[in-house]
């Protein structure tokens, strides 16, 4: 709302404001009614914000899940009142305004657009409040307000855009089995997280939980009078996480007409800057683009824009030596495997020597990220070698 808006709509605002400081008279210290005897309720522009009451509220834009604060909270700072916090913003909590504390009623003001200004008595806040004394606004805004999320479980923060495609229909598979329960409860995060980020990490989660159910269920399958194969099985086990990645991938996935598709989709201008930043200029041990000095990239544009992409187009462009199914598919395996891994990587380890998304990077991480890590496990989840094993 506009602050002179705002303002000119003075009487009403004290008509309701009297409302509730007759209902809830509680609300504020001592000191603040004090200061706003009755029926002469201050209501002005501090520093370009509608100060109610010597009071001004501040949007919050997430609380800790963790968090119930039906009531409002009490702000202290060295054991003074200066303000409250106001969950009022969860999804699909509707408030009646005649019932609204004072705290709330101001954050209301702040909160609703003019024209519906009091025009009935149910109200859907659009976030959470902080409602902070004017004589501690600039203060609690330089030196509290960054650190809330630490100190109070919520964010003054606008939460950033959220990639989203639009979906035409879905195809159910059929036959695919999920491993554990902790696998079950992990795709339920996933699902919940609230970011493509995020999202990744949960859903790298389905493979990584895998490296000790596959351990476990081949020792559990070795011959009870015999130790042939322990040592094929524990010297895979002791590999590093990204040779566990491209053994269990290789050994769960065996059709990969899927995923030219896929990087192709994802071959967009932007995101071929992204690719190469993080796949090629932050290279790392085990990619496939790399034969000694020798850099592939080049030759791999050209392969996944060329028509039909398979095993004798990754011939032509020297990215395997002989046009064989098996080889191509061992290959490509490898590269998503890497790739997966060095995604996972820069969004879990911010630190030098490590690509850095930024928060606009999301699309790439969903529409090839995540659209390859999903597709590998949902072929994997699906391979009867792996079902029957677990």
């Amino acid at each position: 709302m506009n602050i002179q808006e705002a303002i000119s709509e003075q009487e009403q605002i004290k008509v309701a404001l009297q409302k509730a400081f007759d209902q809830s008279p509680d609300q504020f210290s001592e000191q603040a009614l004090d200061e706003a005897p009755e029926q002469n309720y201050q209501i002005k522009d501090f520093e370009g914000k509608l100060s109610i009451n010597g009071y001004i509220a501040i949007p919050v834009y997430a609380i800790d899940s963790s968090t119930l604060a039906n009531d409002d909270v009490i702000l202290k700072y060295d054991g003074d009142e200066i303000g409250f916090l106001c969950a009022v913003g969860n999804s699909g909590n509707v408030y009646d305004i005649n019932e609204l504390t004072l705290s709330r009623l101001i954050a209301y003001f702040n909160d609703v657009e003019r024209e519906y200004l009091l025009t009935g008595t149910n109200y859907n806040f659009k976030c959470h409040y902080v409602v902070v004394k004017n004589s501690h606004y600039a203060l609690y805004w330089s030196d509290y307000a960054p650190s809330a999320p630490l100190w109070g479980n919520f964010s003054h923060d606008r939460p950033r855009s959220k990639y989203q495609k639009s979906l035409q229909s879905i195809d159910i598979i059929a036959g695919m089995k999920i491993p554990t329960p902790r696998h079950t409860s992990d795709l339920a995060r996933a699902i919940s997280s609230s970011n493509g980020f995020d999202r990744f990490l949960k859903y790298y989660h389905q493979i990584e939980l895998l490296f000790d159910v596959i351990f476990v269920a081949k020792i559990k399958a070795l011959p009870a009078d015999s130790l042939d194969g322990l040592r094929d099985i524990m010297k895979d086990y002791q590999r590093n996480e990204l040779d566990n990645l491209r053994g269990i991938i290789k050994e769960y996935v065996r059709d990969v007409s899927f995923l030219t598709k896929i990087i192709a989709e994802a071959f967009t201008p932007q995101n071929i800057i992204i690719m190469k930043n993080i796949f090629q200029n932050h290279t790392k041990d085990g990619n496939p683009l790399f034969q000694g000095e020798k850099e592939l990239w080049s030759n791999f544009s050209n392969f996944i824009g060329s028509p039909n992409p398979d095993a004798a187009k990754a011939k032509e462009y020297n990215l395997i030596n002989k046009v064989d199914s098996e080889i191509y598919r061992v290959f490509m395996l490898k590269l998503i495997s890497y790739w997966i891994y060095r995604i996972r990587c820069s969004i879990a380890h911010n630190k030098i020597g490590e690509f850095i998304f930024r928060d606009e990077d999301e699309e790439f991480v969903v529409v090839l990220g995540e659209g390859l890590l999903k597709s590998v496990i949902k072929e994997m989840f699906s391979n009867p070698s792996l079902t029957n094993l677990i």
